[in-house]
């Protein structure tokens, strides 16, 4: 029976919840008629919950579960990223983007679309869209197109947009020399406009670190021609540029293109008349 004529005071508390829950709002209310209402409780913690009511010298009661799940959808949070990559490979670990609502719970029915970028931008290859599941989106299929210290964004609609900590992307290590420019045809003894050879990676990446020297050489071409002009160059930023190339026999040439024990190349056909 409802004591009508009680005028105490129940407090209302935690009895087991996420660790660091904290209820809000007034949890101590006097008695009206036997009843004590409490109308501005608040969590802003996410997960299940009972409550003890007290009141002193009388017998306490703890409520059955409560179940308090995320706000709305807020905003985009970077639980997890590599801070190192190389350029042309898939990142090597994945980044993880939690949808969270705006006191940072987890929004487990969100399954929107979250998009990534670089920052400066034009800097990724890859899958830059991934679904939400459960209110997490992982990226683990794109790489960097070059070397560099890059940020990525994180967007998804109205949602407030999250940006990762820097990552540090290196050069991967050169493998092949690649005939850039080169020309098709040219008269007898006039320079071959500029030829150049990029050093590349395995992946097609211009190493732009790379100091080396590319040598060109006559792969095919008639007997006796000769390779007039500057044949060594030091490639700069990954590329050897080579501008005062002759040859004085007509015919149809390939050049060669040769650095160390890299991977050689050879090029076009080049008509020399």
């Amino acid at each position: 029976t409802i004591v009508t004529n009680n005028k105490s005071t129940v407090t209302l508390s935690i009895v087991s919840g996420p660790t660091g829950a904290k209820l809000g709002g007034a949890f101590t209310a006097k008695v009206v008629k036997g009843v004590a209402t409490f109308s501005n409780l608040s969590i802003t913690l996410a997960g299940n919950y009972m409550f003890n009511a007290s009141d002193p010298g009388l017998t306490s009661a703890v409520t059955g579960n409560i179940t308090i799940t995320a706000a709305a959808s807020a905003k985009l949070f970077v639980a997890s990223q590599p801070t190192t990559a190389t350029a042309g490979s898939v990142i090597p670990a994945a980044v993880v983007v939690d949808i969270e609502d705006i006191y940072g719970n987890l929004a487990t029915t969100d399954t929107s679309i979250v998009n990534i970028s670089s920052s400066p931008s034009g800097k990724l290859s890859g899958f830059q869209s991934a679904n939400s599941v459960g209110g997490v989106a992982i990226f683990n299929d794109f790489d960097f197109i070059t070397a560099g210290s890059f940020s990525l964004k994180l967007t998804d609609g109205k949602l407030k947009p999250a940006t990762s900590k820097k990552i540090t992307v290196v050069f991967p290590p050169p493998t092949q020399v690649v005939f850039a420019a080169q020309p098709t045809s040219v008269a007898i003894g006039k320079k071959l406009s500029k030829v150049k050879v990029n050093v590349e990676s395995a992946t097609g990446i211009i190493v732009a670190t790379d100091i080396s020297t590319v040598t060109l050489s006559i792969a095919s071409g008639p007997n006796g021609a000769i390779l007039g002009g500057t044949l060594t160059a030091k490639d700069i930023k990954g590329i050897a540029s080579f501008s005062n190339l002759v040859l004085k026999t007509a015919g149809t040439y390939t050049l060669e293109a040769t650095d160390g024990s890299l991977t050689s190349a050879v090029s076009a056909p080049i008509t020399v008349g």
